[in-house]
C-alpha cells in the first residue's frame, strides 16, 4: 500500500464494510443449519423469519467487530507491515474471516474431542490440542494466501456472491409445505351432529419415558402391583410413537389425535427476536455455535411453546364443549390454561413456592393463567414441593447413600449441572419434586372434588430418571465407562422410581369410581445403549437418512395399557399409535369419530362392540396464535430440557 492519508472515518468504514457481509453470510449459514435440525422450521414462513433475524443480528455483530478492529488497527495502518495491501478493506476482511473461522473451528474441536467428565476418554485432550494447533495454522495460512492475491473489489464481489448463494440455499431448504391448519376445513355447526355421551368415565395417565424393558424386569419380582393388576385385567401392547421423539409434540398428538403438522405444536420452545419482534418455534441449536446459546439466554425472549400455538381442538376442548366434565393435570403445552368445563392444572402450575405466592396476583414470574379456574391456586399451594424441600429421607428412598458427607453435597445442589461427579444427583433433586407436587395436588382434587367424566395426568419423572440413570440400571453393560462410586449410588434409582410411580397410580385409582376405564401410555422407550454424554436416549430414526418430518415409527415404542369395563382382559394388542388415543377415548365415552383425525378407534381392545358414528370434524375454526409470554418458569424449563439433552 502506498503511503497515503487515511482518515479514521474511512478506516472504520472499510472495517465495517468487511464485517457486515461476513456477519450477514454467517447469519444465513447458521439459519440454514438451525432450519435443518428443527422440524418446526420446515416451512417457508418460519425458516425465512429465522434467516432474516439471524442476518440482522450477525450483521450488527459484524459491524461492531469492524468498528472495534478499525479503532484498534488505525494507529498501525500506515506502518510498513501493511504496505503490501491494496486497501484497508483487504486488511480487515481476512482478519474478520480468520477470527470467525477460528471461533467455529475451535468449538467444533471442543464438542467432538472433549469427553464428558463422567465418561472420560483417554487421550482426548492431547488430540484436541494438537488438532486445534495444526488445523488453525493451516486455516490461517490458506486464508491469508488467498485474500492477499485479491483486490478489494474482487473480495467484495466474492462475498456478495457467496451471500446470495447462501440465501438461495436456505430459501430452497426452507420451502416445504406450511403446517396445515385443521381450522382451514369447513366449519360445521355443532347442531349438525347428534352427540349423546355415554356415562362411562375415563382416566388417562401419561408417564413420560415409561419403557416395557424396565417394567417387564420388575413385574416378576412383584414390585409393580398396580401395573400388574391393570395388565392382568386389561390389554397391553407397544405404543408406536413419532419420529423425532420429542415430548411436547407427541403428547399433543396423544391429546388431539393428529400429527404435529396439523396440531401445530412442533417445538419445545418459541423464540421472540428483538428489534423485529418475530416469533419462531425452534429449540435445537448446533453444537458449534455457542453464540446462539448466548443469544437465547441474553437477547431473545424464549418461552416453552404455549397452548395458543395449537391449531386444533384438544380432547379437553371437545369434551367440555359437549357437556362432559374434564380434569387436566400438568399436560404438555397446556399453558396458558384454557377455560374448560372442570379444571385445568397446566404445565406451569405450582412450579415452586415463589410461583405459588405470586401467581394469583399476576406478579413477576407467573400469572392466573397457570390454573383454571384460578381460584383453585390458594387451595393447591400447600402441595408445592421444591428442590429445596427434598429431604435426606427422600434421598435415601431412591439413592444409596454411603455417608453423611454425600447428603450434605446433595442438599447443597442448586443447579442442573449434571457434568460434575458431585452433582449427578441433581437430576433426581430437580425432577422428583415436580412429580410429587402434581401427584399430591391430583390426589387432593380427586378426593375433594367429584371425579370428572374425563381425568388425565402427565408425570415426567420416569423420563428424567431414565435419561440420567438408566446406565446404572444396566450397569453390567457399561462397567468400562461408569465411575464406581456413582454406580453404587444410583444402581437402584430407576427401579425405585418405577415403584414410586406404581404407588401413585394405586393412589389415583383408589380415589376413582371402580367403573372407570383406565388408560396408561408413554411417549417413547429408549435406545439400548449409552451416549458419550452419559445418557440413554431415543431420537434415532428407524432407517439412516430418514426424514425428520413427524411420522409414526416402529422403534422406541412407548407403553399402552387399558383396563376397565368394556375392555378385554389379559390380551395383547398390536399396531397402537399415539394418534389412536383420543379417537378411542371419545368412542369409549360415546362420542362419534371425526373423519379428520389421523388416528383410529382401537376396536380390538373392546370386549363389547359399540356402534361407530362418524362426523366430519370437531373443529370450530380455531386459529393458532403467535403470542408468547415469558415467565420465571421458562428459564428453569429450558435448563431442564438442556439437562435431558433435548436442547443445547
Amino acid at each position: 500500500m502506498k503511503k497515503q492519508n487515511i482518515s479514521i472515518l474511512r478506516n472504520i468504514l472499510s472495517a465495517v464494510l468487511s464485517g457486515l457481509p461476513v456477519g450477514a453470510a454467517l447469519g444465513l449459514t447458521l439459519a440454514l443449519k438451525v432450519t435443518k435440525i428443527n422440524t418446526s422450521l420446515h416451512n417457508l414462513q418460519d425458516s425465512w423469519l429465522l434467516a432474516v433475524n439471524l442476518i440482522l443480528l450477525y450483521g450488527i455483530a459484524g459491524i461492531s467487530t469492524g468498528v472495534i478492529l478499525g479503532i484498534l488497527f488505525y494507529p498501525f495502518i500506515k506502518k510498513k507491515w501493511f504496505q503490501g495491501l491494496h486497501s484497508p478493506f483487504n486488511l480487515y476482511l481476512p482478519i474478520i474471516l480468520i477470527l470467525t473461522i477460528f471461533h467455529y473451528f475451535r468449538n467444533y474441536v471442543l464438542t467432538h474431542f472433549i469427553a464428558n467428565p463422567l465418561m472420560p476418554i483417554k487421550g482426548s485432550l492431547p488430540a484436541n490440542i494438537a488438532f486445534t494447533i495444526i488445523g488453525l495454522a493451516g486455516t490461517v495460512l490458506l486464508t491469508i494466501f488467498i485474500i492477499r492475491k485479491l483486490s478489494g473489489w474482487r473480495m467484495g464481489l466474492l462475498t456478495v456472491i457467496g451471500g446470495v448463494l447462501l440465501a438461495v440455499i436456505i430459501t430452497a431448504w426452507g420451502v416445504k409445505a406450511n403446517i396445515s391448519n385443521s381450522s382451514e376445513s369447513a366449519v360445521i355447526p355443532q347442531s349438525a351432529f347428534d352427540i349423546r355421551p355415554d356415562v362411562r368415565k375415563v382416566a388417562l395417565i401419561g408417564l413420560d419415558g415409561a419403557w416395557w424393558t424396565v417394567i417387564d424386569s420388575l413385574l416378576p419380582q412383584g414390585r409393580l402391583p398396580n401395573f400388574q393388576r391393570l395388565i392382568e385385567n386389561g390389554v397391553r401392547g407397544d405404543l408406536k410413537t413419532l419420529y423425532p421423539t420429542y415430548s411436547a409434540m407427541i403428547w399433543t398428538s396423544v391429546i388431539t389425535g393428529r400429527l404435529p403438522q396439523k396440531h401445530g405444536i412442533n417445538s419445545f420452545l418459541v423464540w421472540e427476536f428483538p428489534i423485529t419482534g418475530s416469533r419462531v418455534p425452534m429449540f435445537r441449536l448446533p453444537w458449534l455455535a455457542p453464540d446462539l446459546l448466548w443469544i437465547q439466554e441474553n437477547i431473545a425472549t424464549v418461552a416453552p411453546i404455549p397452548s395458543n400455538y395449537r391449531a386444533c381442538e384438544a380432547l379437553w376442548n371437545i369434551l367440555s364443549d359437549n357437556g362432559s366434565e374434564v380434569g387436566m393435570m400438568n399436560w404438555w403445552a397446556s399453558w396458558p390454561a384454557e377455560p374448560i368445563n372442570g379444571y385445568n392444572y397446566t404445565d406451569h402450575a405450582l412450579f415452586n413456592k415463589l410461583q405459588v405466592l405470586t401467581n394469583y396476583h399476576e406478579k413477576g414470574g407467573g400469572s392466573i393463567h397457570d390454573v383454571y379456574p384460578p381460584e383453585l391456586i390458594p387451595e393447591l399451594q400447600k402441595f408445592t414441593y421444591t428442590p429445596q424441600d427434598v429431604t435426606a429421607e427422600d434421598m435415601r428412598r431412591f439413592i444409596n447413600v454411603e455417608d453423611d458427607k454425600f447428603i450434605e453435597e446433595f442438599l447443597a445442589i442448586d443447579t442442573y449441572d449434571y457434568l460434575d461427579i458431585a452433582y449427578e444427583a441433581s437430576m433426581f433433586k430437580y425432577s422428583y419434586p415436580g412429580d410429587r407436587t402434581v401427584a399430591e395436588a391430583a390426589k387432593y382434587l380427586l378426593t375433594e372434588k367429584a371425579q370428572p367424566d374425563f381425568w388425565a395426568i402427565y408425570l415426567q419423572g420416569i423420563d428424567s430418571m431414565s435419561h440420567q440413570y438408566l446406565k446404572y440400571f444396566f450397569a453390567d453393560q457399561h462397567q468400562d465407562v461408569l465411575i464406581p462410586v456413582n454406580a453404587v449410588r444410583y444402581r437402584d434409582l430407576v427401579a425405585r422410581y418405577y415403584e414410586y410411580t406404581d404407588e401413585l397410580i394405586g393412589e389415583f385409582l383408589s380415589r376413582m369410581d371402580s367403573s372407570t376405564v383406565v388408560i396408561i401410555v408413554s411417549d417413547h422407550g429408549f435406545d439400548q445403549g449409552i451416549l458419550a454424554t452419559g445418557h440413554y436416549h431415543h431420537i434415532k430414526p428407524d432407517q439412516p437418512g430418514e426424514s425428520e418430518d413427524f411420522h409414526i415409527i416402529n422403534s422406541h415404542p412407548g407403553i399402552f395399557i387399558a383396563s376397565g369395563p368394556g375392555i378385554k382382559s389379559g390380551a395383547m394388542v398390536e399396531d397402537v399409535t399415539v394418534l389412536d388415543i383420543t379417537p378411542t377415548i371419545l368412542h369409549i365415552m360415546g362420542y362419534p369419530y371425526a373423519q379428520d383425525f389421523d388416528g383410529r378407534i382401537l376396536t380390538d381392545i373392546l370386549s363389547d362392540s359399540l356402534t361407530i358414528d362418524t362426523i366430519p370434524t370437531y373443529e370450530k375454526g380455531r386459529k393458532a396464535g403467535r403470542d408468547i409470554e415469558s415467565t420465571m418458569v421458562d428459564k428453569e424449563v429450558r435448563d431442564k430440557l438442556k439437562a435431558l439433552g433435548y436442547v443445547k
